[in-house]
């Protein structure tokens, strides 16, 4: 009975901790140790590490569906010139190179499947989205136009069409959300000409979209809703003193986690609120640096969380139930 027992306080220790990473993981870019770099931390803020680690500056991350790999930009300097995507091990291990055009490749964001990664970049002279393989191969254009800038690429739930922000180059209008097929096919607008609208993204059932906007040059983001045919526009923080944007939603829709300078900050951190705009939390509380790029992931990797228990933790858990 006395084993029986031991092994049930085992597995509680482990069931706990598992419990813990059951929401998944948030990936973000923070600048508090010097250099940009790519951090994770659970969805209550807690457990922060630092993924990447170099003389390099890292930005933009973007979470695989398996949580088991990171893609991210990667720049020797602060200027706009070498900017490359790479992907790195969630534990940091084992970055591997992906793009090495000239110019500048930005904003790296994985297929719902894994296979595929869209990015926008300045290559051909002009801001336009690409799409590759996983693994860098097969680099197409996909909106292929001189006449306008894209940026902000985001995937559909079934990976079928990709989200946009779209501007003529002579910035004779301002950015517009639009849908193309995730081949490059039937670009459309979505939503437009009322706001200045930038980074957008697919609620994971595919009903909403949640878009970072503002109602001039200048004026402080905030975070709006609309239906996914681009009806029924609602402002859902209305703050307007303030900045919230680049809104990602948790996997499971219930919440939206987004970078903002709210309670006092001069500097952004990672916030998360509810998807009616309540219960806004602060994950980051960080009071120096900035902490901005959110991406969520609801996967586990349960290699690297078995390894991340303290059996310490369990082996005094064994000690006191003896």
């Amino acid at each position: 009975m006395r084993t029986i027992a031991l092994c049930f306080t085992a597995l509680s220790v482990l069931a706990t901790a598992l419990l813990a990473q059951s929401a998944g993981t948030i990936a973000f870019e923070s600048d508090r140790d010097g250099l940009p770099q790519i951090y994770v931390i659970n969805p209550d803020g807690s457990n922060p590490n630092r993924v990447t680690d170099g003389t390099d500056r890292s930005y933009t991350p973007s979470l695989a569906p398996s949580g088991n790999q990171i893609a991210y930009v990667s720049s020797p300097s602060i200027d706009s010139k070498g900017r490359d995507i790479y992907v790195v091990n969630a534990n940091g291990t084992d970055p591997v190179r992906l793009t090495d055009a000239d110019g500048r490749d930005e904003n790296p964001v994985w297929s719902p499947d894994g296979t595929k990664i869209a990015f926008w970049s300045l290559r051909d002279g002009n801001r336009e989205i690409y799409v590759m393989n996983a693994d860098g191969s097969n680099q197409v254009n996909l909106s292929n136009s001189g006449a306008t800038n894209e940026l902000f690429p985001t995937w559909s739930p079934d990976g079928a069409k990709i989200l946009f922000a779209s501007q003529p180059a002579d910035g004779s209008k301002p950015f517009e959300i639009y849908t193309m097929n995730a081949d490059g096919s039937d670009p459309t607008l979505l939503h437009g000409s009322v706001l200045q609208e930038e980074y957008a993204t697919w609620s994971p059932d595919g009903s909403t979209v949640a878009i970072e906007a503002r109602p001039r040059l200048g004026a402080p983001y905030d975070i709006w809703l609309i239906d996914a045919d681009g009806s029924n526009l609602r402002n859902l923080t209305g703050t307007n003193d303030r900045t919230e944007a680049v809104p990602v939603w948790s996997p499971d829709g219930s919440q939206l986690v987004f970078l903002a300078t709210e309670g006092g900050s001069t500097t952004p951190d990672i916030w998360v609120m509810d998807a009616d705009g309540t219960n806004r939390r602060n994950l980051t509380q960080s009071s120096s640096s900035t902490d901005i790029w959110p991406s969520w992931s609801s996967a586990v990797d349960l290699t690297t969380l078995i390894e991340a228990i303290s059996w310490g933790s369990v082996k005094a858990a064994l000690r006191t139930a003896k």
